[in-house]
């Protein structure tokens, strides 16, 4: 048995070169081979809870004070290694979980093996998606079809647009006839030819005809919604006459109301 102490009492070796620092013989006893695990503080009880522990709190759990050294004994695979060789202090094995460490300082657990099974799996999954996807039937579009058409005729009475040239405005009235239905072919194949812009405007006789002699609106009526078409026009030319000056407006009247404000708190 070697043993080696030191008593001083200044800081000890690196971690580095901890065990090549003060080991110099090998011991073949079983006993003292575990004395030196013992030393170590590595017991195959606590593999799975000493990995849990960082890099730092392993190397700091094996320094060992030259002041209180200890008998150690070395292995015999341990003492064939250079002194200068650095020798890893964490498990190599653990019961729950292989796990492959380098001897270096800077080295650090491995990734494990990749699960070709799990990959050939999602792989099979995505493919079978893209299969289901490509074999669905196609998307059919939207579209509108008419079949039948009904016609409603109005009757007319006198309105309030102010949107004629002169006389009373007309307008559609609320009581209508409807008539039979009709396909849409039997529609477009009987319907007139379609009028212009022009032939759709009313004159002032053409009106004031189809109010007084086919849906009997008095002579009274047609004066007053005359006179009420003529005033809405000129309030309409005076509103587009001061349009530009309406910015002019606006400011005199929120000076006016800043105005009285002031005014009430004095």
């Amino acid at each position: 048995m070697a043993v080696v102490t030191d008593n001083h009492s200044g800081a000890g070796p690196s971690n580095r070169h901890l065990l090549g620092s003060f080991v110099e013989s090998v011991l073949d006893d079983d006993s003292t081979s575990s004395e030196f695990d013992a030393g170590l503080n590595i017991d195959d009880s606590d593999d799975c809870a000493s990995e849990s522990k960082t890099r730092n709190e392993l190397n700091e759990t094996a320094t060992i004070s030259i002041s209180h050294a200890t008998k150690f004994a070395v292995p015999q695979h341990i003492s064939d290694r250079s002194s200068s060789s650095p020798i890893s202090i964490l498990k190599v094995q653990c019961r729950s979980d292989p796990r492959f460490i380098s001897n270096t300082r800077r080295s650090w657990k491995s990734l494990p093996a990749a699960d070709l099974d799990k990959i050939l799996q999602q792989a099979n999954a995505l493919n079978s998606s893209i299969q289901h996807t490509q074999s669905a039937p196609p998307l059919r579009r939207n579209s509108v079809s008419f079949d039948t058409i009904r016609v409603r005729l109005y009757s007319q009475t006198v309105g309030d647009n102010p949107a004629v040239s002169y006389g009373p405005p007309i307008s559609l009235d609320w009581d209508y006839v409807e008539q039979e239905e009709v396909t849409v072919d039997d529609y477009e194949s009987q319907r007139p030819k379609r009028r212009t812009l022009r032939q759709m405007a009313l004159s002032y006789y053409h009106r004031k005809n189809l109010l007084l002699l086919q849906y009997g609106v008095s002579e009274g009526d047609l004066k007053k919604a005359k006179k009420q078409a003529e005033r809405i026009k000129m309030k309409r030319s005076i509103t587009k006459t001061f349009l530009p000056v309406m910015t002019v407006e606006s400011a005199l009247e929120s000076a006016s109301r800043r105005a009285m404000h002031l005014v009430r708190h004095k």
